[in-house]
């Protein structure tokens, strides 16, 4: 089972007039992983690679950011990435665990990069 069935998201590829761009969602609406999809949406290949370091860190025992920052051009005040050993909250209110959080980063790189 891929992890984005675990959460109920989906990954597309779309066009629009101008340029091809990555999308996820949830497959019902109003779904508590709605913000969850909305955060990997806006997320560049660099922040999700940063934010896997940051989860490495912080299973290792290592410093690390208790708050994760999206791009400021992605983001908005709203968004929050908080790293609580052993899980990642994000906007206060959807909880994944590190295992979890770190495999649907990967699974959405991949898609991506494919």
């Amino acid at each position: 089972m891929l992890i984005r069935q675990k959460f109920d998201l989906i990954f597309e590829k779309k066009r629009n007039w101008f340029s091809l761009y990555y999308y996820c969602g949830t497959k019902f609406p109003k779904q508590e992983y709605a913000r969850l999809a909305s955060k990997l949406s806006s997320m560049s290949q660099n922040e999700c690679e940063g934010l896997i370091e940051i989860i490495v860190d912080a299973e290792d025992g290592k410093y690390y950011e208790e708050f994760f920052a999206l791009d400021a051009d992605a983001a908005s005040d709203n968004d929050e990435i908080h790293i609580v050993p052993p899980n990642i909250i994000i906007d206060k209110s959807v909880t994944i665990s590190f295992s979890d959080m770190k495999k649907l980063l990967q699974e959405w790189m991949s898609f991506r990069n494919r």
